[in-house]
């Protein structure tokens, strides 16, 4: 019977039809020598693959050299192929290591088109939420050097492309350091040897960072918020809104302090009732966070569920789209700058109803790190950990925003949502009044 080391392997007769019968190991491999070729061995595993190899010394270290997979390579080409190597042992020539320089040599001789199709089809499409690799295909899009080597291009070049993208200065930058990603990839992923043109650095005497010389554009973070003599004629506008998707979502994104991906493509399975909770499974960052539930936030969610349920058509989704093709409602533009123009506010985004949340959560004494908890942003790890375990912190800051938050806007859930009462909470954080609805988890 085979063993499962080379040492003792049997001798057979490397023909096709004793090949094919062999027999699958239940646990490991096993290997077989060929009678006719010394070195010549067969790789059985487990799952059913033989590879023929060649296992052969060279002064005091051994060498296994990988010929094909059986029956991709029959058994006579194989003997061919084992002796054509067994040669260039003799000449002195290690075959192994001219096969790591020739898959040197290849990677080398990359496109940059080649590496971003290597980096989407092995990196976005495993490690990535649907979003990020759109935008990552959108960096790509304005290079003008996709099909030049990896070798070839410079720091000239990578000048040159900031240079002309620095009408939008943040997409310029974002190119700029996705093209340093695609380098880094090549190099990790595709055995490029290098160098990347393009490495982060930065300056003392400023915030700005610098890619190889190249000074990125100073990006000027984004201030705005619905400030509370805003409030009163943002929920008057939206209580007006005919479109009861678009609203629950608006009203979920201010309640929550999601992010509009998120909100968009919530599901039920992923949505406790009874806990009060939120699991977005992937996240803008790769990671899982825990969203607590205002009572604001639940009323919503107790409505949708009531009248629409998780059984109907794409019922899977919280808001469901039989037109677009993910199932769920997409980005809904006209109807948010109809909804901003209606309430005679000015550069106000959807994202801005985000910093909204975290505002009045901070105007409510909340901590940047309880703030930073509850919308789960990466820099505060920590307290991430600690709102998974206990959410009772983090619940006590959001329902303190939201009640703020409709006490500005002067805002009356219950006689938006038909049938439902509005919970509202005293100033210990218990509810007074129980909304109606689906108490259970959808």
């Amino acid at each position: 019977m085979a063993t499962k080391t080379r040492q003792e392997a049997e001798k057979i007769n490397f023909t096709k039809q004793v090949l094919d019968a062999l027999p699958v190991p239940e646990a490991g491999r096993v290997y077989y020598h060929d009678k006719l070729t010394k070195g010549l061995m067969l790789d059985v595993m487990k799952t059913g693959t033989k590879t023929f190899f060649l296992y052969k010394r060279i002064g005091p270290k051994p060498i296994r050299y990988k010929i094909a997979r059986y029956p991709d390579m029959p058994p006579q080409v194989a003997r061919q192929e084992a002796k054509k190597l067994l040669g260039e042992i003799a000449e002195g020539k290690n075959p192994q290591e001219a096969k790591q320089q020739e898959r040197l040599e290849s990677a080398n001789a990359k496109s940059l088109q080649e590496v971003w199709e290597h980096y989407r089809d092995n990196h976005l499409k495993h490690d990535c939420v649907a979003k990020a690799a759109r935008d990552n295909g959108y960096l790509f899009t304005p290079i003008p050097f996709k099909s030049k080597l990896l070798r070839d291009i410079t720091i000239t070049d990578a000048r040159q492309l900031h240079r002309d993208l620095s009408k939008t200065p943040i997409m310029a930058n974002a190119v700029l350091v996705f093209l340093r990603t695609l380098f880094y990839h090549a190099i990790d992923e595709m055995h490029y040897a290098g160098p990347n043109p393009i490495e982060l650095k930065k300056t003392k005497h400023s915030d700005r960072r610098r890619t190889s010389g190249i000074l990125l554009n100073v990006k000027k973070n984004r201030e705005r918020y619905i400030r509370r003599d805003e409030l009163p004629a943002f929920f008057k506008a939206l209580v007006a809104e005919r479109d009861e998707d678009f609203r629950d979502l608006i009203l979920l994104l201010l309640f929550t302090g999601a992010r509009r991906g998120n909100v968009q493509e919530m599901k039920w399975a992923d949505v406790s009732l009874a806990r009060g909770e939120w699991i977005i499974p992937k996240t803008k960052n790769g990671y899982p966070v825990t969203v607590a539930l205002t009572p604001q936030a639940m009323e919503v969610l107790k409505h949708r569920a009531a009248n629409r349920g998780a059984a109907e058509a794409g019922g899977d989704f919280v808001f469901p789209s039989a037109r677009a093709k993910s199932g769920h409602i997409e980005e809904p533009k006209k109807q948010w700058w109809e909804l901003v123009k209606r309430a005679g506010l000015t550069d106000l985004h959807m994202h801005d109803l985000r910093r909204t949340f975290g505002t009045y959560q901070r105007s409510t004494g909340a901590s940047l790190q309880m703030i930073g908890a509850a919308l789960g942003h990466r820099s505060v790890e920590a307290t991430q950990i600690y709102s998974r375990i206990d959410m009772t912190p983090v619940r006590e800051s959001v329902n303190a925003a939201t009640r703020e938050l409709v006490k500005v806007g002067a805002f009356d859930l219950s006689k938006l949502l038909p049938g439902v009462v509005e919970a509202t909470t005293g100033t210990n954080g218990k509810k007074r009044k129980a909304g109606k609805g689906a108490n259970h988890a959808a």
